[in-house]
């Protein structure tokens, strides 16, 4: 009654898949393509002792073009996903009243697909964030979020459209640096 442990193997093919062949003004996006993604995912949620609770994942993805009208893209790996994916929460209950915690989250590289005439990778990275949280009643509470304690500079792609080498255009934002966030709840 204390730990929750799950695991999900899994395997997600798509059909009619978005594919652009050809470059500039003669670029043709069909519904005609064939992906696959095998995955694992692994899961923890759970108490440890009176005061500490854990939560987090892991996930392993294998994706893979299978078909498509460009015989280049077949075999690649899809874009836009980072194959190895990892996040843990953990909180501690200091007193009734006050608890403190923090999570740490990574995602592996991430490519942008197969439509760029040069490298279009984004490097993992980690991520860390840490909280504090009272409550002065039952009904209400402060909190203090501060997200991305090291300030790292890291991004992440939200969008990759190919219409050729020469006209592709790639959406990848950097993520916001670290910033402190206070927030009141009240419940009634």
């Amino acid at each position: 009654g204390h730990l929750l442990l799950t695991a999900a193997l899994f395997r997600t093919e798509k059909t009619n898949a978005r594919v652009t062949t050809g470059a500039g003004s003669a670029a043709v996006t069909n519904l005609e393509g064939e992906q696959r993604v095998d995955g694992i995912e692994l899961g923890m949620a759970g108490n440890f002792g009176e005061r500490l609770s854990l939560f987090g994942g892991y996930t392993w993805l294998d994706t893979e073009i299978v078909s498509s009208p460009d015989p280049n893209q077949v075999g690649k790996s899809l874009p836009n996903v980072a194959e190895r994916s990892f996040s843990l929460q953990a909180r501690y209950q200091w007193t009734d009243a006050f608890a403190i915690g923090g999570t740490a989250s990574y995602a592996s590289e991430i490519n942008g697909g197969t439509v760029f005439a040069t490298s279009t990778e984004i490097p993992d990275w980690w991520r860390g964030d840490l909280f504090a949280e009272y409550r002065f009643t039952a009904g209400l509470s402060a909190r203090l979020n501060v997200l991305n304690i090291t300030d790292e500079t890291y991004a992440w792609w939200s969008d990759v459209r190919g219409l050729g080498a020469a006209t592709t255009v790639a959406d990848a934002y950097t993520q916001p640096g670290r910033n402190f966030s206070l927030s009141l709840t009240f419940k009634y």
